[in-house]
């Protein structure tokens, strides 16, 4: 509760976000069971708005990979990308319409005693840092220097992965996709 009238009185909402959700949960056999929503809907702010529409999976119980399955099958039918932003990020954007400058990768901080199982996961954290970072750049098309980052940051990931490929297994492991396509208004 904000006690100062004067303050209350000034506050407005920067942006407002409406969005229709439909979800459905599908049942795969044998023991799988996977939430789909479906989000459809505008962000507005003073300087425009944006439709929005966005897939997220969700596996509710089962294995991994049924997941990984569903949403390689969706990307055969739906064009689609991965997004990281909520919808609130989507309406601050919107309002400060900021451009996006490239992100060079940050220094990997590895300590003496780390596991080479901490050093993975450091290495691969820090590489998709910088290919996220890059995203917007990339998408909103207006510096190549964005492209050219999230190029090295997946080089990087790919170095990696082949560096540590026979020290580290793959493991199946429980996740959450969220799958985002997003319109902007031209």
């Amino acid at each position: 509760m904000i006690r100062d009238p004067g303050v209350a009185a000034r506050l407005a909402p920067v942006f407002v976000t409406r969005i229709n959700r439909t979800t459905i949960t599908v049942h795969l056999p044998p023991e799988d069971g996977i939430e789909v929503a479906l989000d459809e809907g505008t962000v507005k702010a003073q300087a425009g708005s944006v439709p929005l529409i966005a897939v997220e999976l969700e596996l509710k119980r089962g294995e991994p990979q049924a997941l990984y399955s569903a949403a390689l099958e969706l990307l055969k039918t739906a064009p689609m990308r991965i997004d990281h932003r909520s919808k609130a990020n989507v309406g601050y954007e919107l309002l400060v319409a900021e451009h996006a400058e490239a992100v060079k990768a940050k220094p990997v901080c590895l300590g003496k005693g780390d596991s080479i199982e901490n050093a993975f996961c450091t290495i691969l954290h820090n590489c998709l840092e910088q290919v996220h970072a890059n995203e917007r750049g990339v998408v909103s098309g207006r510096d190549p220097s964005c492209v050219h980052q999230m190029r090295v940051g997946l080089r990087r990931l790919r170095s990696a992965l082949d560096l540590f490929k026979e020290i580290i297994p793959a493991a199946a492991s429980t996740f959450h996709v969220h799958i985002r396509r997003v319109e902007h208004d031209k």
